[in-house]
């Protein structure tokens, strides 16, 4: 399986090489072409100023054909695009033309939401700033966060799947994976910090119970994200689901998916904030003074035990 997903990755990996908006013009040409030309040969000729892209290859999300477009041959199939529907009427639909299309069933197929993702949840981080008044003050009202992950002031919090990390030649479980690993590095000193409170023994590395990214971090990371993504064929000119009503891109990752997997294991740790909340602080100075006492006690008694064995 792991052999199976690397060959996968390499040569979906390969297809970012197509979003750059000038070096990816001709493999963006080469893919029109014979993705045009699958399109002239499968689907009725009645139907190709309509199915044919106008847009550049990658700008809207590509949609991998499924036996759609041998389907649209069939004698029961119809494909209205010049006469939208106006109304869902008692039998059907009427359309603006006020042709009554009948229908036993309709089915509502106009896309998603992804502009503003967790504002509808009600969420509030330090001084019960909300996160769509943190949007407000990073990036003019848009989705935005660190890493797609983390937000500034929203302690021990952590998003998957936030903004900026869908792919257009990736998967979202790879994605995700890479997320959860992150996570997982970065709450390290929590995890250390709740050992602690449970062990009667020393605990190792970090402690804190409290992490968050830096503000600063956090804006540079945003500012990096929206310049390299000027660059990539999401800007090239079309409406998509990856812009929002201001046009800018709050969906996808600009880069290749191996450098978002290289960042979720070598953590940036001068990106964050490290910090004991008043009462773990109580209790290291409580279990210092014990295991200070302890290491004593022991020592103490090595070192009797050692004079009488002399002796």
């Amino acid at each position: 399986m792991l052999a199976y997903r690397s060959v996968h990755n390499y040569y979906a990996e390969y297809d970012f090489l197509s979003f750059d908006t000038v070096a990816g013009a001709d493999l963006r040409k080469t893919y029109a072409d014979y993705q045009g030309a699958y399109i002239r040969k499968i689907s009725p000729e009645k139907y190709h100023e309509f199915l044919l892209p106008k847009t550049e290859v990658g700008c809207k999300r590509r949609v991998m054909d499924t036996d759609y477009l041998e389907c649209l041959n069939r004698d029961n199939v119809e494909l209205v695009y010049r006469d939208p529907i106006e109304e869902i009427v008692e039998n059907g639909v009427r359309t603006k033309s006020g042709r009554i299309i009948k229908a036993d069933a309709i089915i509502l197929a106009n896309g998603f939401q992804v502009e503003k993702p967790l504002v509808s949840l009600n969420l509030y981080g330090e001084g019960g700033i909300s996160v769509a008044e943190h949007w407000n003050k990073f990036s003019e009202g848009s989705a935005s966060s660190y890493f797609g992950t983390c937000l500034s002031g929203f302690p021990n919090f952590f998003i998957m799947m936030g903004p900026n990390t869908a792919s257009g030649h990736g998967s979202v479980t790879y994605t995700t994976e890479c997320q959860i690993n992150f996570t997982m590095r970065v709450i390290k000193p929590i995890m250390n910090a709740l050992k602690a409170q449970r062990s009667s023994l020393p605990v190792l590395g970090a402690k804190a119970d409290i992490i968050q990214v830096k503000p600063e971090a956090e804006q540079t990371d945003i500012d990096t994200v929206q310049e390299k993504v000027k660059k990539l064929v999401w800007s090239s000119g079309c409406s998509s689901w990856a812009l929002d009503s201001q046009g800018r891109n709050t969906t996808m990752y600009p880069d290749f998916q191996y450098k978002y997997w290289l960042r979720s294991i070598f953590i940036q740790w001068g990106d964050f904030q490290l910090s004991k909340s008043t009462p773990f602080s109580t209790f290291l100075t409580s279990h210092s003074s014990w295991v200070s006492s302890w290491v004593v006690a022991a020592v103490g008694v090595a070192v009797v035990g050692g004079l009488s064995y002399r002796a």
